[in-house]
């Protein structure tokens, strides 16, 4: 059981390691993956690796992604939900990596397992969390704030990863950006606890 002692408005949310933790990473998930999906024709020519070979990444990462979108959903009730988002951080540094370094081979298998396991993540993650940690009272509004972080760090995707290669000459730059931005995310992991979990009635005897 998840027992909501607290229906947390907005302000109060934002006030929380947990919702920037949870955020950020969504976020900036949806900013690297629009990037590399609107450029991924030329970024996988820059690597030596054709066209066709570049749209067919699709079918394997679509199945790791459902796969693990059903374990995430399953565990999501057993264990505490940042060890799902650290599964997704790592998941999407891997990508990142792969996509920094694309070629033949590994790292173009570094993408497809990265983003299969980031994104099956990505569902859990914004319908689990939210209602769970800050109740549903004011649900709209910490869901849509979310949202609309994770919408506007998406448009800036293609232009990061266009100007990454305009100004520094390859798709390299952008990857490299998005990465440590996750890295740096993924430092606070660790303190995103449900913050119901610290208001729990005392139930010990006095």
């Amino acid at each position: 059981p998840h027992p909501v002692h607290r229906q947390f408005t907005l302000p109060q949310a934002r006030r929380t390691i947990a919702f920037w933790s949870f955020a950020l990473t969504v976020s900036l998930y949806g900013l690297y993956v629009t990037g590399l999906m609107f450029h991924l024709e030329s970024i996988f020519g820059e690597g030596g690796i054709d066209s066709k070979a570049a749209f067919r990444i699709f079918v394997p990462a679509s199945v790791i992604s459902v796969t693990m979108n059903f374990v995430a959903s399953w565990l999501s009730d057993r264990i505490r939900l940042k060890y799902l988002l650290a599964v997704m951080q790592i998941g999407s540094i891997v990508s990142m990596a792969g996509c920094a370094f694309l070629a033949p081979g590994a790292t173009k298998w570094m993408v497809i397992a990265g983003n299969g396991f980031a994104g099956g993540m990505w569902g859990v993650m914004m319908s689990v969390t939210w209602p769970r940690f800050f109740g549903r009272e004011h649900l709209g509004a910490v869901t849509g704030f979310c949202m609309s972080m994770t919408v506007f760090a998406s448009a800036i995707g293609p232009w990061l990863f266009s100007q990454s290669l305009a100004r520094g000459g390859s798709y390299r730059w952008a990857c490299f950006v998005c990465l440590a931005a996750m890295a740096l995310v993924g430092l606070t992991t660790y303190r995103a606890d449900n913050p119901q979990t610290r208001l729990a009635p005392d139930t010990t005897c006095p």
